[in-house]
């Protein structure tokens, strides 16, 4: 087990090499949640950390041996919130359950701005037969963010078919615009004769849904006194909105636009919403280069850690990545164990990330 970063004042460690050999290494019934993103299993942009393992069967029981040495060193009755994309996340659900995990609900992380990747078929015609396309315009790479559109250069080229097939195919697309992702709510199971006995002995079992509530605008709102309004309770759906969401993916979630209804009945204002990952998640400080290749809101992984993690709790990452989860931790008073097998995205990105949250903190 390779230490690259321990500080005992707030509980934080951090290691680098397999999850499964330093999970290995950690006590039974030791930590109080665990919040990870693992690999999804589709290659993401070619890295091998993402492959399939050669299967579908394979890539599940690499995840399940992983997922039983961290069902064993959780505490009983504790949650776990583990990242799933929508079109690999049966095998996630099949390795925790696996494992021994009981599935308690998905949280459905709705979001804007994502491009589509698939293959432009009527483009991709006209290409292949060289058929010839009439340019309609140009414009810098900088200035466009519309969907269509072939790259040349510093420029993308707006082009319509001359050919019949590419008119008969053009826009038809292999793939659906990424505009959601899962996380799977797990639990450990109890062993005490109920869950109340479980929480009074061990703190886990239950979710924090005092502090995770929101106002009529989606924004978190601090507890209140006993009687007071404490704001709506959470959802298993939350949203990111940024510049880029557009009006056919998401409401606008102003209370006072919702029919000039201000209620807590106010349909997509009851959901939590996060503004999109922020500079900082990728220039912390406006010093570290996070080039990640899936990089986590931090604001959303606060929210994800304080539902599930009880009050001075231990928050497990077993897929560390660029350490939005040990930030989100770290900022929040929880402690937190990370587990990161690319030393590149140790030494370069999580370490420096997660000491200058510890540096704000103290």
């Amino acid at each position: 087990m390779h230490s690259i970063l321990i500080d005992h004042r707030l509980n934080v460690e951090l290691y680098y090499g397999d999850a499964y050999d330093i999970l290995k290494k950690i006590p039974d019934n030791y930590i109080d949640s665990l919040v990870c993103d693992p690999p999804s299993g589709i290659g993401l942009m070619g890295n091998e950390w993402d492959s399939d393992k050669g299967g579908r069967d394979q890539w599940i029981q690499w995840l399940t041996a992983i997922m039983v040495e961290v069902h064993r060193v959780l505490k009983p009755g504790a949650h776990g919130l583990v990242w799933a994309l929508p079109r690999t996340s049966h095998w996630t659900a099949f390795a925790l359950e696996n494992a021994g995990f009981e599935i308690r609900d998905v949280v459905a992380h709705l979001f804007g701005g994502a491009l589509p990747s698939g293959l432009d078929i009527g483009r991709a015609i006209d290409r292949k037969q060289g058929n010839s396309r009439t340019l309609v315009k140009r414009k810098k790479k900088s200035q466009n963010k519309t969907v269509y559109g072939a790259w040349k250069g510093e420029y993308k080229e707006y082009t319509l078919p001359d050919s019949e097939l590419g008119i008969k195919w053009e826009h038809w697309n292999t793939r659906l615009r990424p505009a959601m992702e899962h996380w799977i709510l797990v639990r450990k199971e109890v062993s005490e004769k109920s869950i109340l006995d479980n929480v009074l002995v061990h703190g886990t079992g239950a979710l924090n849904t005092k502090d995770t509530r929101t106002n009529l605008t989606g924004e978190p709102i601090p507890s209140r006194m006993l009687g007071e309004e404490i704001g709506n309770f959470p959802t298993n759906v939350v949203l990111t909105l940024s510049q880029d969401s557009r009006p056919d993916v998401f409401i606008d979630l102003q209370a006072e636009e919702v029919s000039g209804r201000t209620d807590a009945s106010s349909g997509f204002v009851q959901f939590h919403y996060f503004p999109k990952a922020s500079q900082d998640d990728r220039t912390e400080n406006g010093k570290v280069n996070n080039f990640h290749a899936s990089v986590k809101n931090t604001k959303l992984m606060e929210w994800l850690i304080t539902l599930i993690t009880p009050p001075q709790g231990i928050v497990l990452d077993c897929f560390m990545g660029s350490g939005s989860t040990g930030v989100a931790a770290v900022r929040n008073g929880f402690g937190f164990i990370g587990i990161e097998k690319s030393l590149e995205y140790c030494d370069e990105i999580a370490v420096p990330r997660i000491l200058a949250a510890i540096k704000e903190t103290c």
